[in-house]
């Protein structure tokens, strides 16, 4: 009896032909099919996120996705406490800008935090979450971010040191520093993605995977050895 399932196309090393694709009244969108990655692992994840729907318009108050409301509904759901904490305050300064008196939304979210469901937290959880240092840090990030708008695509060392990126935020986060780390001559690579791994844990909100993370640091290293052998003339 025949093999119902070719086994060979499932090894690492088994190259795949396919017959190159023919766009009828249309260009090419992928011109090149082929590449070398460069990068940490001698084999690699690929990750292909959720397509992204439009956010929602929340009419009659101008906030784009679910607004300041729907984040302070989220407090002590699914997210936990602060990520949404850290949503409804960015939400709140996009809308008023940078300058923005911080009272008003703080009051808020202590709003929220009351009525919401501690999850098993316990009481001095709860106190953090509601303490005026906790909620002035992250009133401090959101405007000092606000204020700098359109984010620069290289953020620097001292703001990154400081940074509490949310949703699509985080991965560029990473990356920039990945890459910061990568340019320190003496450092490991394996140490460099500890570093990376737990910069994630603590900044950003929530966390990406661990899988997703090691994919970024792989990819900006592989960048950043193309860059040196450019530089070096290679």
């Amino acid at each position: 009896m025949g093999k119902v399932v070719d086994p060979s196309l499932y090894r690492v090393v088994q190259p795949h032909y396919t017959a190159h694709p023919i766009f009828e009244n249309m260009p090419d969108p992928l011109p090149r099919r082929h590449g070398v990655r460069i990068g940490l692992d001698k084999a690699v994840t690929l990750l292909i996120p959720e397509p992204s729907a439009d956010d929602p318009y929340v009419g009659g108050e101008g906030y784009v996705g679910i607004g300041i409301e729907g984040h302070l509904a989220e407090i002590g759901g699914e997210r936990g406490f602060r990520a949404p904490m850290v949503s409804a305050i960015a939400a709140y300064y996009a809308v008023n800008g940078a300058d923005a008196n911080p009272e008003p939304i703080k009051a808020r979210v202590h709003e929220a935090i009351a009525r919401a469901d501690p999850g098993g937290r316990s009481a001095a959880d709860i106190g953090r979450y509601c303490s005026e240092r906790h909620l002035n840090d992250i009133v401090a990030w959101v405007r000092a971010r606000e204020r700098q708008r359109p984010v620069s695509a290289r953020p620097s060392p001292a703001t990154l040191s400081t940074a509490v990126p949310i949703d699509g935020e985080r991965a560029p986060a990473v990356s920039a520093i990945a890459r910061q780390l990568f340019r320190q001559r003496y450092l490991d690579p394996a140490l460099a993605v500890s570093l990376v791994l737990a910069w994630n844990d603590v900044h950003c909100t929530p966390p990406l995977p661990r899988e997703h993370v090691r994919s970024i640091v792989n990819a900006t290293a592989g960048r950043e050895a193309a860059r040196l052998e450019r530089r070096n003339g290679r």
